[in-house]
């Protein structure tokens, strides 16, 4: 079973072991609210910034939403905010709604 340990925003880098399991205690940098992240490290050791300021998956939504808007993106609002955020990374600023 792999071993579990909980750091908070601003405990600076961490070391994940293979196969361990570390959850992440983040305050939203846009909304305030609190949320828990949940990271199982891969084969190898991997590094994580605690430090950096996160937001929470509504905000990020949010925020790609504006920033493809920035960008003149014609598909409207309503149905961009339907999509999911690996469906919005993947939307091309200049495409059509419905294509």
């Amino acid at each position: 079973m792999p071993t579990e340990r909980r750091f908070r925003q601003g405990d600076g880098r961490i070391d994940i072991l293979p196969d361990e399991v570390v959850l992440l205690d983040f305050t939203c940098r846009e909304c305030g609210r609190a949320y828990e992240v949940m990271i199982k490290a891969s084969p190898g050791t991997t590094v994580i910034n605690c430090n950096e300021e996160r937001l929470c998956k509504p905000c990020e939504k949010k925020a790609l939403v504006r920033i493809l808007q920035g960008r003149g993106c014609v598909v409207p609002e309503e149905q961009l905010l339907q999509m999911t955020i690996d469906e919005l990374l993947s939307v091309d600023p200049k495409a059509r709604p419905g294509r």
